[in-house]
């Protein structure tokens, strides 16, 4: 009897441990049921957001593709619409005496009426008169120089900085006049004289011989003629020496600077585009660009041999204008805001009188038209008709 009442207590403790585990794992089932009902929700969360920024970034992505489109389209219609742009070596010679040409100018002793405003117009354009001086050529045959629209500011360092024996300036005024006679303090020591004739350099015969200068200086002149250019060019490369140089200067209105403005679109793309107060003053009739420059003295018959460009305008126009003009075909080279060129005369060969480019080309003709209408197949100068 008590082996079976021993049997049944022993069956009875099974059976509870059963049901014990039994619910024990219900439990856990439950747990791990809920624990995955977790996992799968923020799983669908989660990909329910990277499915949302997926289609953001695909979106993204469609813009994108869709402005390199019309980049390309816009390149393309650039390309097509345009010839390709002629272009002109950037050529610069080596610096000789920049730093001595700015000593020297900084010792200059400005007189006249407005002392004050000579020197401030000294300082605002050093560098430019530095760097005219550091291309000019040292004297030749001739051993003379001359200078048009002289402010005597480079004119006495002809004499005093590079040699030259005789220097004359030249000037707007009626012609005939007797020469002003001009004379600079430079420093404590020296006092430089010179004669300063009047006339008209777009209209006058220059009152001086054949070949009689080694160098001619046009520095910022040729942006101020109002009638004829090609008139100052042709009695400056008169009077020049054979092998004689021409230095010529003036605003670059293909500038970064230049660009920017004319995009831009609230400021006139000319470098300076200001009305002079002061009636004797000629404001900027047509401001030119390297290319420009460079045809104008070979249809004068001059050779360029150096040609550069400096920057010295807006200083950032050319972070984002030169990648867009690289981008779109053009030419990023002599994009600075001012001109230097020397130019050589040129003995024989043929003078265009007046380039059609810059007298009256009619603007129905093709760009190519523009560009080779001066110019047989060989590229010789032919002489236009009058």
């Amino acid at each position: 009897m008590e082996l079976y009442v021993v049997a049944v207590l022993m069956v009875a403790c099974v059976i509870l441990a059963l049901w014990l585990l039994a619910r024990r794992i219900r439990t856990w089932k439950e747990q791990i049921l809920h624990a995955v009902s977790i996992v799968e929700s923020n799983s669908a969360i989660a990909h329910k957001a990277t499915r949302a920024e997926l289609a953001q970034q695909l979106a993204s992505l469609d813009k994108q593709v869709d402005e390199l489109s019309m980049q390309t389209k816009l390149g393309r219609l650039a390309r097509a619409s345009l010839d390709p742009p002629r272009l002109v070596a950037d050529s610069r010679p080596p610096s000789a005496r920049f730093d001595d040409a700015l000593a020297f100018l900084r010792s200059l002793k400005i007189g006249g009426d407005d002392p004050e405003g000579g020197r401030s117009y000294l300082e605002l354009h050093l560098r430019r008169l530095a760097r005219t001086l550091d291309l000019t050529p040292t004297p030749g045959s001739t051993r003379r120089a001359l200078e048009l629209g002289a402010y005597m500011q480079i004119t006495p360092a002809l004499a005093c900085l590079l040699g030259y024996e005789e220097v004359r300036g030249a000037y707007l005024g009626q012609a005939g006049q007797s020469p002003l006679k001009k004379t600079v303090p430079i420093g404590d020591k020296q006092v430089f004289t010179c004669d300063v004739d009047l006339f008209d350099a777009e209209k006058d015969p220059f009152p001086y011989p054949d070949g009689h200068f080694d160098v001619v200086l046009a520095c910022e002149i040729l942006e101020h003629l109002r009638f004829d250019p090609m008139h100052m060019l042709l009695e400056s490369r008169r009077v020049l020496a054979p092998d004689g140089a021409l230095v010529l200067t003036t605003p670059n209105t293909a500038s970064f600077t230049s660009v920017a403005r004319a995009l831009i679109g609230e400021v006139n793309p000319q470098i300076y585009s200001h009305y002079p107060t002061d009636d004797a003053d000629v404001p900027h009739v047509r401001e030119y660009t390297p290319v420009e420059v460079h045809d104008l003295l070979f249809s004068a018959g001059f050779s360029v041999e150096w040609l550069f460009t400096e920057r010295g305008g807006i200083p950032t126009a050319d972070i984002w204008i030169g990648p867009l003009l690289d981008y779109l075909g053009f030419p990023t080279n002599l994009r600075g805001e001012q001109i230097y060129v020397v130019a050589r005369k040129r003995l024989g060969g043929n003078v265009i009188r007046r380039p059609e480019f810059l007298y009256g080309q009619p603007w129905d003709y093709p760009i190519s038209a523009r560009h080779s209408s001066n110019r047989s197949e060989t590229g010789s100068v032919v002489r236009d008709a009058q």
